[in-house]
């Protein structure tokens, strides 16, 4: 009598016996079941009797629910691809553990982790000693480019004290300060701003109360210095030639400001008309700190801490007020969900990508040259879409109820009532916050909410 077990992906196991006398053949009819009741991608008979994954630990689901640990990530695209051995013996290599919200207890979530690509396996996907939901990034190990920056901003600070407008690029002394390694480097400029304020009377005073201080910041009112007329001028116009030399150094620059509190060393009326200055003024003519002062409300500290996050205040489009902060929505971030949350077109093929449901059909992707449309549909256009995505990010954000913008990456969600669900075909919207702001807008769940991945489109909760 022999054993005889039929194994196909995407079915339930079939297992027989039969006795073979010797020098015959037996034929065995295999009935295979892909029975799934709940449509989560895993068939019924794996969800009731259990799995194996790679590590030979045992799980049972939910059949009736196409999520068991509601974090998002249906049971069968947690539980991934179905592997058999050399011996036989079957087990699902999985991408999370569909019973846990958090597999690896990080702080990332997995649909957080699965959305960036970090593995939800592994709180420290870097290895960079720094777990996955408080690495600002965590793909990038930051232990050795810490210590080899740090290096690198002091010389840089010291040489843009000294050598000032003269070290930068074309001046006749960058090549004796090894050119723009150093020069371009936000800390050169503050270097050079800093030493050029009227109250430093010695330059080597000023370097050597640097090495005592935390910040430059700290250093300027350590000394006893008081902002002389003409400093915001002075100032200004180092920061308008520093720009003109290195433009990509925008951002940057502006979060070493920020963080370095050397924008805090002047009154707050020259504190903005440094920051109008400082930024690109916007398409509408406006100065970009004073837009933001009128438009929103905001003050001078919220437009510091905006810069002191690394954000751009002439792209931003929006803010969300919470609490006594102000969360930024930046034209980039606003535009990346457009092209790959609504239109389709940025990131084609990425797995786990889910679209708004529109009347306008979008080929999102090719499989081996046929064209694959998204399956979900609603009454609404694309335009009519990307004219509520504003409105669904604030209203995802009070919903959630922050008090502050958050520095570690978090999600806040926007449910749909019945009404809105059959006008929309989506349940719910998920927006994504991080130090910088608002990072991106998306549908989560919904009846016409289809998410990539094993290379089709699946429904999600």
């Amino acid at each position: 009598m022999h054993r005889v077990d039929v194994l196909k992906e995407g079915y339930a196991p079939f297992t027989t016996t039969v006795t073979v006398a010797n020098g015959q053949t037996e034929y065995v009819t295999a009935t295979l079941t892909n029975e799934d009741l709940d449509g989560d991608g895993l068939p019924d008979y794996y969800e009731e009797n259990g799995y194996r994954d790679g590590f030979g630990r045992w799980h049972t689901l939910n059949p009736n629910v196409v999520d068991t640990d509601g974090d998002g990530l249906t049971d069968g695209y947690e539980t991934s691809e179905m592997v058999i051995d050399a011996n036989g013996r079957t087990y699902f290599k999985q991408r999370s553990d569909p019973n846990m919200v958090d597999t690896d207890d990080d702080g990332l979530d997995d649909y957080m982790e699965d959305y960036l690509k970090t593995d939800p396996t592994n709180p420290d996907t870097d290895y960079d000693l720094i777990k996955d939901g408080e690495d600002d990034e965590p793909h990038v190990p930051v232990y050795i480019q810490y210590a080899t920056d740090r290096i690198r901003d002091e010389v840089a600070l010291r040489l843009g004290a000294v050598f000032g407008e003269t070290g930068l690029k074309g001046e006749v002394c960058n090549g004796l300060i090894g050119g723009d390694l150093f020069a371009s480097k936000p800390s050169y400029a503050a270097g050079w701003i800093v030493s050029g304020l009227a109250g430093i009377g010695d330059v080597r005073d000023f370097l050597y109360a640097v090495s005592q201080s935390d910040t430059l910041g700290a250093t300027l009112t350590g000394l006893g210095i008081v902002p002389y007329f003409g400093d915001c001028e002075k100032s200004a116009a180092d920061i308008a030639k520093w720009i003109g030399k290195y433009p990509e150094g925008i951002r940057p620059l502006a979060k070493f400001l920020a963080e370095q509190r050397i924008i805090e060393f002047f009154s707050e009326s020259d504190r903005l008309k440094i920051i109008d200055d400082f930024f690109p003024v916007r398409a509408d003519g406006m100065k970009a700190g004073t837009y933001l002062i009128t438009e929103y409300g905001l003050d001078v500290g919220d437009l510091v801490k905006m810069m002191g996050r690394g954000v751009d205040l002439s792209e931003v489009v929006h803010v969300v007020k919470v609490g006594d902060d102000a969360i930024p929505l930046t034209r980039d971030s606003l535009e990346h969900a457009i092209g790959r949350h609504v239109d389709g077109t940025i990131d084609e093929g990425r797995l786990g990508t889910s679209l708004f449901p529109t009347s306008e059909p979008v080929i999102w992707h090719t499989q081996g040259g046929v064209p694959l449309q998204y399956p979900g549909i609603s009454s609404k256009t694309r335009a009519q879409i990307e004219e509520k995505l504003i409105t669904w990010i604030t209203e995802a954000i009070e919903a959630e109820g922050l008090t502050k913008w958050p520095k570690q990456r978090i999600s806040a969600k926007r449910p749909f009532n019945q009404e809105e669900m059959a006008e929309y075909g989506i349940s719910e919207v998920e927006v994504i916050i991080y130090g910088d702001g608002i990072e991106t807008v998306f549908a989560s769940k919904g009846p016409q909410v289809f998410k990539w991945y094993n290379e089709k489109w699946n429904p999600t909760v």
